[in-house]
């Protein structure tokens, strides 16, 4: 267990201080959710928020008594985000999108209809395989094993793990061992940081779209360029499952020494100077689908990593206003509005000295 998460764990344990019941279940929980995310090959920041939304899952609950009189579901779903954002403030080093994230899972564990994402899949099926014990404890219910199977989950390790322990026999047939980590290779979600090339233009200017209106979005032309002048300013993050790989976040912007960033700097490559002063910023990308997931931050950091390495004298980036405090978060301090008006929008400049 990583430090964060253990600050986290002691947290929790002193909010359900006096119910060992409770503390049981969501270290419970914790467990099976740690176990079928590792096995199912998610990355450290999708195992973090994970972890911390399987601790926190129940924190609703006593609001609920309190409230209602119950521990409904749909209730603990309501009351839960609220207390666990109060008990996230305590413990530093969750990113915003993280802490949204692992608030949306806390305030949806018991909808099962529309998953959305492994983090919630893993967490609705960990919390079932507490639950059909804790309900059952002196008599399994293979009915309500077997249409838990059936309904609701769809990752091979939490699959495995609810045959063993509840379908037994069923489990022991030929053909059903235990699979390790290594022999479901192919279906475990990798994420590959790097440059960009030549061939990723067209996935650039598809993530673009998907990020900006069309007045805003760069053309697949002007992204040709920019990689063609300064691709190693670029980077680029892609998902590989299940043999497919998406380009699914990137950061880019080049080298200048102009200290301001100007409307004139996303249309021309060419001023792209190698030796400059400044790292400019010209977009932060994250395709809709995938985002809580801490990867813009991870780019980000990586952009900010490189200047730093090379001895600029820090990043620039023009944002609109209701994202100053997410990149305030990376030390970018707000110099005000931006004389950029890309894109007919009120754009504030931000800088990252070092």
């Amino acid at each position: 267990m990583d430090v964060l998460t253990a600050q986290l764990f002691r947290n929790m344990t002193a909010y359900d201080a006096g119910d060992p019941a409770r503390i049981q279940h969501f270290t419970k929980v914790y467990a099976y959710a740690d176990l079928i995310g590792t096995s199912e090959g998610l990355t450290e920041e999708e195992l973090r928020v994970l972890r911390a939304a399987a601790i926190l899952h129940d924190i609703g609950i006593h609001k609920s008594e309190e409230k209602y009189g119950d521990d409904n579901g749909k209730h603990q779903e309501l009351e839960g985000p609220p207390e666990a954002g109060k008990l996230l403030s305590r413990v530093e080093g969750y990113t915003e999108d993280e802490k949204r994230r692992i608030l949306y899972l806390i305030g949806h564990h018991h909808s099962y209809t529309e998953i959305d994402g492994s983090d919630y899949q893993i967490l609705v099926e960990a919390d079932f395989l507490v639950n059909l014990f804790e309900n059952h404890p002196q008599s399994i219910d293979k009915a309500a094993a077997a249409a838990a199977l059936s309904r609701i989950f769809r990752t091979k390790s939490g699959k495995e793990m609810l045959e063993m322990m509840f379908l037994r026999e069923e489990y022991k047939k030929p053909g059903n061992e235990w699979k390790s980590a290594a022999d479901t290779a192919p279906c475990r979600r990798e994420l590959i940081l790097s440059h960009a090339e030549p061939s990723d233009v067209q996935a650039l200017a598809a993530v673009e779209r998907e990020c900006f209106p069309q007045a805003e979005a760069a053309t697949a032309a002007e992204i040709e360029e920019r990689v063609r002048s300064y691709g190693d300013h670029f980077f680029v993050l892609k998902e590989r499952y299940a043999e497919q790989t998406r380009l699914i976040s990137f950061v880019d912007g080049f080298v200048t020494d102009e200290a301001d960033l100007t409307d004139e700097m996303y249309a021309d490559a060419s001023m792209h100077n190698e030796n400059g002063s400044w790292q400019m910023i010209f977009g932060v990308n994250t395709v809709p689908e995938r985002r809580k997931h801490g990867y813009a931050a991870m780019l980000l950091e990586r952009a900010i990593g490189q200047a730093r390495e090379q001895g600029r004298k820090g990043v620039v980036l023009t944002c609109k206003e209701r994202l100053i405090p997410y990149y305030a978060k990376f030390g970018f301090v707000n110099e005000g509005v931006s004389a950029s008006v890309h894109g007919n929008v009120v754009w504030y400049q931000m800088r990252l000295t070092f």
